[in-house]
């Protein structure tokens, strides 16, 4: 009982002399708006859909950037136009600086070629792919239009797209070489996809079954986009994910921190050790030699400060 009379005084005294932690660095400085859209498609494994949803949710959040999430994981409201709505909708509002993490968990597949976009040249397969959002083909969202959505985002947006679905390693754009007659991206966007277009993903080891291993103890990983997407081909042995750039300034995406806004400046984590062994941490959980004993430790306090 001490001990908690004494933790909070310590909590009231650190409040009173800086105010709020939100003015303290504790936060991520964000450079524009974080928007997220995890949704789901039609799968016969919807529980592990949702699940999977659930745990790049908590991944997001536990960035600590402040992320605007959109979830989706009911099949009856999911549709293609539904999610072409969203999709517009984030076009629209969307400006320079601002970030779009979009996470598709669902069936994909692929289809022979539709128009208006011709994938029979050099180093294409003829086929379109395709995110499946219902029994019917109509419910068929197409490459081909997808990349129609990229083009309406504002030059300096970045786009993040993960799909964990079959054949869909190319489904972010509808052909290998963009020829000079169709429209530029003045976006960003890269494709993280946990299989190639010739390959099924396994609902056992696909990205939402490894992410966690990828993560470390404050459900964090501590590297790059691309170097996020290298661990999953790391503990991933089903299917070879792939990735890809595409638009203006997919670099600068690439190289930012996985979970993380393009732009953001993350500041130390509130419920990390790292630093202040045998003290509190700010976010409230503790780094002493009796935080077991008050089940309060922080996530990495063995791995920071020791037993």
């Amino acid at each position: 009982m001490l001990k908690k009379i004494i933790r909070g005084l310590i909590v009231l005294s650190i409040l009173a002399t800086v105010g709020t932690f939100a003015e303290t660095g504790f936060n991520t400085v964000m450079a524009g708006q974080a928007k997220a859209f995890l949704f789901t498609g039609l799968d016969p494994y919807h529980d592990a859909m949702v699940t999977g949803v659930n745990r790049f949710e908590k991944a997001l959040n536990d960035s600590n950037t402040n992320w605007d999430i959109t979830k989706w994981t009911n099949q009856s409201s999911i549709s293609k136009s539904a999610v072409v709505n969203q999709l517009n909708s984030y076009a629209n509002t969307l400006q320079s600086g601002d970030t779009l993490f979009i996470f598709y968990l669902g069936h994909g597949t692929d289809i022979p070629d539709q128009p208006p976009y011709d994938e029979g040249g050099t180093g294409n397969d003829g086929r379109d792919e395709v995110l499946v959002l219902g029994h019917s083909s109509s419910n068929y969202l197409v490459d081909d239009e997808l990349y129609e959505i990229w083009q309406k985002f504002a030059a300096g947006v970045s786009i993040v797209f993960i799909t964990n679905s079959c054949q869909n390693g190319t489904v972010h754009r509808f052909t290998l070489d963009v020829p000079a007659t169709y429209a530029p991206m003045a976006a960003g966007l890269i494709h993280i996809a946990s299989s190639s277009d010739f390959q099924n993903t396994a609902v056992a080891d696909d990205f939402s079954n490894n992410l966690a291993d990828s993560l470390d103890s404050n459900g964090q990983f501590q590297g790059s986009y691309y170097q996020w997407y290298q661990k999953m081909k790391q503990l991933i042995s089903y299917s070879t994910p792939q990735f890809q750039e595409l638009g203006t300034n997919a670099g600068d995406i690439t190289a930012t921190q996985a979970f993380h806004a393009v732009g953001t400046s993350p500041g130390p984590n509130p419920n990390s050790c790292v630093g202040i062994c045998g003290q509190q941490a700010p976010g409230g959980c503790w780094c002493d030699s009796k935080c077991a004993q008050y089940n309060d430790c922080c996530p990495d306090k063995v791995d920071a400060c020791g037993p």
